[in-house]
This record gives structure tokens, C-alpha cells and sequence, in this order.
């Protein structure tokens, strides 16, 4: 029986950032993977590796960054070593990004019709009247009212909510087999926030392109994915589909994640877990468990011994030399 290929392959990724001082490891031997269609969320504190790992994938490490090791695979096609003409054939085409700030991410001097447009026939033979009917269509399909008259606004005239879904517009203006969204509703209200993840989703499943979703928040992840990988300094700590993660979590930094979330049924005088202690400086990392100094758990073996992400169970992979017990096992 023939299997088809994960659509996005990352394995044993290493990305490091020089300095005066020497190197500092940001990404230490991340492997994930992508189906077509799917929707995984990669999640973590701040600083434990997840946007330093999207824009690697993107082709946007530059230095001080750079790939030490590792191989990251778009459809079968390698795309470490790439040239950055190479690069510019694959972005926006094949893979795109949403960033977390479109004030950012938007030229503030320009019309958003006009960067919308520029993208499309940068990849595409359209005409300039072709790209500019194009991006009022897509301007349209990210539910903006009135897109014949916002395709001649600047960024500053929208909202922070019209923005997002320009940035949408524009990721998806050539129609990319991966769509990779990092932090995309971190600037926005609640509501907005959902009306944002529910037009990705739809978008999503009308194109049927698979989305990489990077996110601090376990609510988003736990909503609106397939699978979930849980990073901790820099290393994917466990993985599995997301409602077993959620329900039978075995890395104890997962498990202290999911404790961290408010739930209605908590009385309101508690105050919510936290994880004692703080993420260790990736420029001085012991050579056990990243997790070992604030983890209840270690022994000295975590101490001394750094655990491998091992496939314990199918589908599912966790590094943890004393995992907690499995809620199904009991």
C-alpha cells in the first residue's frame, strides 16, 4: 500500500544565531510534517523557538540566523540551499506567510489593492487590469464590505481587523499550497479573533491548502487543529492529534500548559497554576532536559541526560524521561 508524502517535511532542524560572544541555538533538532489539507498548530511560551521555525521554513533566516543543520522538504522538493531567486519562485506561489502585525507587514505608502496586485503578477501572467479585478475578488472573499472602494485605501484607513484579512488576501493571492500563520490574531479583540480563525478555516477547506498555525494561546490550538506540537526552548517536547494531546497530555510542560488555562468551572477567588521558575537561556543550556529546572518530576537523570522526541505511540511523540501517567492507561 502506497502512503502519500507529508506535503511540508522539516527533520533535525538546527538554527543558530552568531554573535560576538559565540553561537546561540534557537531551533535545536525540530522534525515536523504537514499534510495536505491539515492544520497543525505549533505552540509554546515566548521565545521557545516557534516563529524562529516558521520563518526558517518561510526562507527568512537571515543573518545573524542561518540553518546549521537539517532538511526542510515542500511537496518533495528541498528547500535548504535554495538561491534567493529560488526562494522568490516558492514564496507567495507555493508557501505564504500571515504575519502577526500587518501594520508592520503592509508598506504604509502604498494602496492595499496595489500590494495585493503586485504579489499576483509577480507569480502570474495577468494583466495590470486582470491582478487589480483579482485582488477585489479577494479582497471580497475575506469578507471586507465594499472591496471596490477598500482596494483604493491606505493600511491606516482600515482596522486592525481589515488589515489581518489583507494580510489574508495577499498570503492567499496565489493560491499557496501552504498557508503558515504566525500569531495572525494576536493584535485583535476576542470577537475579532474568531471571525479571523472561522474565515481561515472556510478559506481553507474551499482551496484545500494546509495551514501551519503559531500560537501561544492552547484555546486557538485546541479549536481550530488537527494535530499539535508543543515546543520548549527551542525543541518540540511532544506531538499528537490534538484532541488526544489535549485530553492525555504526557509531557509534563504540556501538562502544566493545559493547567494554565482559566476553565468556568475553577472558583473565581484561585488563581490559575503556574509554571514555577522561567524558560532557561538558550545561550546557556545544561546538558539534560530544558524542562528539568522548573519540572516537578526530575530526577537526575534529567539533570544530566537530555530525552530524545521519541514516537512512544502512533501518531503521537513525546520527550520525557518520567512522562505523566497516561489518563487512558488507568
Amino acid at each position: 500500500m502506497t502512503t502519500t508524502p507529508p506535503l511540508l517535511e522539516v527533520e533535525n532542524l538546527r538554527v543558530v544565531f552568531d554573535g560576538v560572544l559565540g553561537s546561540v541555538t534557537a531551533v535545536n533538532d525540530v522534525s515536523l510534517s504537514v499534510d495536505r489539507g491539515q492544520t497543525i498548530a505549533v505552540v509554546g511560551e515566548s521565545g521557545s523557538g516557534k516563529s524562529v521555525t516558521a520563518r526558517t521554513i518561510m526562507g527568512l533566516s537571515t543573518p545573524p540566523g542561518r540553518i546549521a543543520e537539517g532538511s526542510i522538504r515542500l511537496a518533495g522538493r528541498e528547500l535548504v540551499g535554495l538561491t534567493d531567486r529560488q526562494w522568490r519562485g516558492v514564496r507567495g506561489s507555493q508557501i505564504a506567510m500571515v504575519f502577526q502585525d500587518p501594520m508592520r507587514s503592509l508598506n504604509p505608502t502604498m494602496k492595499v489593492g496595489t500590494q495585493i496586485e503586485e504579489a499576483i503578477r509577480l507569480h502570474t501572467d495577468l494583466s495590470k487590469k486582470q491582478a487589480r479585478a483579482r485582488a477585489v475578488e479577494l479582497l471580497d472573499a475575506v469578507r471586507i464590505a465594499a472591496p471596490r472602494r477598500r482596494v483604493d485605501e491606505y493600511p491606516h484607513q482600515l482596522s486592525g481587523g481589515m488589515r489581518q484579512r489583507v494580510m489574508i488576501a495577499l498570503a492567499l493571492s496565489c493560491g499557496p499550497e501552504l498557508l503558515i500563520a504566525d500569531e495572525p490574531t494576536t493584535a485583535l479583540d476576542v470577537t475579532t479573533q474568531q471571525q479571523i480563525l472561522d474565515l481561515m478555516g472556510e478559506l481553507q477547506a474551499d482551496m484545500g491548502m494546509a495551514v501551519m498555525l503559531i500560537t501561544h494561546d492552547i484555546g486557538i490550538a485546541a479549536s481550530y487543529t488537527d494535530t499539535v506540537f508543543v515546543m520548549y526552548a527551542g525543541q518540540v517536547v511532544e506531538s499528537a492529534p490534538t484532541r488526544r494531546l489535549f485530553t492525555d497530555p504526557r509531557m509534563p510542560y504540556t501538562r502544566a500548559l493545559l493547567d494554565s488555562i482559566p476553565s468556568l468551572d475553577s472558583p473565581a477567588h484561585e488563581p490559575l497554576p503556574a509554571i514555577e521558575g522561567s524558560p532557561p537561556d538558550l545561550a546557556e543550556l545544561s546538558a539534560g532536559c530544558s524542562f528539568s529546572a522548573r519540572c516537578p518530576r526530575a530526577t537526575q537523570t534529567c539533570l544530566t541526560q537530555r530525552p530524545a522526541l521519541i514516537e512512544h505511540e502512533a501518531g503521537r511523540a513525546w520527550a520525557c524521561w518520567h512522562p505523566v501517567e497516561s489518563k487512558e492507561a488507568s
